[in-house]
């Protein structure tokens, strides 16, 4: 008789991991059980990205459900202590952690929640000794987090972090640049200071989304080209002329997102060689008119604002000054404020006889009333709450169904990119 073959060498390797790709993570962890071979397909996958919300876990926060709260929460330390050992650090691509903001937890009636507190300090504590030791670590996404002398030293001893996002900020050391390829930044922090921000190096960069600080990003590069970048988003733009200046250091820029343009000051010339390789504009009807002439713009975003679109006639124009692209355009989206006909649609799609994709968002309606009722609230007693033992060792027997099907979702579980 022939020696069996174990069935997982009936296979090569590659074909294996092709299939690991394609599961969910409930999936990857039943299949790291199976074998040695599987197991060492399984873990790299179910390990790279790694999501932490502890903010979450403290809202809606009810006597009904505080202990299931409270064991998710330990949990979420276990993990982090568990994933501080090698080879687990070596394996982590991506960290997307939500702190609770300023650390509060609240539930009514209870004047003492010192575990909670308890348990969200060993969080934050854990993270921030160990995350210099994630090495490979792509990208780092970080809510209601505090940009100090020691955070700023860690993102430095990450030598692959291209990707950062912060949000919900507040940085107290804002001098240091970083070599990213990608920075976020949205909703600073109520303490943020207006201090110029250094923070993504401007010769490594390729997409900055700055919301509302883009001045503060000016005057913290100084008067250096950003060769790399090629996607910028903003929010609102108040000063107009240093907006337009930041645009001829960016030589490569290929799209360009401007969610407000101040209407403060005139608009100035724009030479045809400024950001001459722009292919997707999102912005207000004015800055297509400025920017689309010339220039191979083959996908045109007009978001309906305040500051937006708002009669067919202005619709109709801008939809003309596109057609002064140089490249034909292939995608337009339209959110405007007055509902459209079909008469009107034709009229536009027939000026883009290569037009791929339409977009149309119409309006909604806003005759609703607005009931805002405020009521008194009876003084709530103290209540004595008996707090179960948490043990680390048991921390993820018995795990509830509910948590298990949230986190584990059926799609595959590397869909949607790399670092994300």
């Amino acid at each position: 008789m022939q020696p069996s073959v174990p069935p997982p060498t009936l296979l090569p390797v590659e074909i294996w991991l092709a299939c690991c790709t394609l599961c969910s993570r409930r999936q990857l962890r039943r299949l790291s059980l199976v074998c040695r071979l599987f197991r060492s397909l399984a873990l790299p996958i179910l390990v790279q990205y790694q999501t932490i919300d502890v903010a979450s876990l403290a809202i809606r926060m009810t006597m009904d459900n505080w202990r299931d709260r409270l064991r998710q929460l330990q949990r979420t330390a276990v993990r982090l202590d568990k994933l501080s050992q090698l080879p687990y650090t070596l394996l982590v691509r991506s960290w997307s952690v939500t702190f609770n903001q300023r650390g509060r937890w609240y539930l009514l009636g209870v004047e003492n929640m010192q575990p909670f507190d308890t348990l969200n300090e060993r969080v934050v504590s854990t993270l921030s000794a160990t995350l210099r030791l994630y090495q490979n670590l792509f990208s780092l996404q970080l809510t209601h987090v505090t940009v100090d002398g020691s955070l700023r030293e860690t993102l430095s001893l990450l030598p692959r972090l291209e990707d950062l996002g912060l949000c919900n900020w507040e940085i107290v050391v804002p001098d240091g640049f970083l070599p990213l390829k990608c920075l976020i930044l949205c909703a600073p922090g109520p303490t943020d200071t207006k201090e110029p921000l250094q923070i993504g190096c401007p010769g490594s960069l390729r997409t900055l989304h700055a919301g509302n600080y883009l001045s503060r990003f000016i005057t913290g590069f100084g008067a250096r080209i950003l060769p790399q970048l090629v996607d910028l988003s903003l929010g609102t733009v108040q000063d107009v002329g240093l907006f337009f200046q930041f645009l001829g250091l960016c030589p490569r820029l290929e799209s360009l997102a401007v969610r407000v343009l101040s209407n403060r000051a005139a608009l100035p010339e724009v030479h045809a060689t400024t950001i001459p390789h722009l292919r997707t504009l999102a912005g207000q009807p004015k800055l297509h008119h400025l920017l689309t002439s010339g220039r191979p713009i083959s996908t045109e975003v007009l978001p309906g604002t305040s500051f937006g679109l708002a009669t067919h006639e202005e619709l109709v124009n801008v939809c003309f000054a596109i057609t002064r692209s140089s490249a034909p355009v292939h995608s337009l989206k339209l959110v405007p404020k007055e509902a459209t006909n079909l008469e009107l649609l034709a009229a536009i799609t027939a000026l883009f006889p290569e037009l791929r994709k339409l977009s149309l968002t119409l309006p909604e309606a806003t005759d609703a009333p607005f009931l805002n009722v405020c009521y008194g609230r009876r003084p709530i007693p103290p209540v004595e709450l008996e707090w179960p033992d948490l043990d680390d060792d048991t921390a993820f027997d018995n795990t509830p169904a509910d948590d298990l099907r949230r986190r584990d979702r059926r799609e595959p579980y590397n869909r949607g990119g790399e670092g994300r």
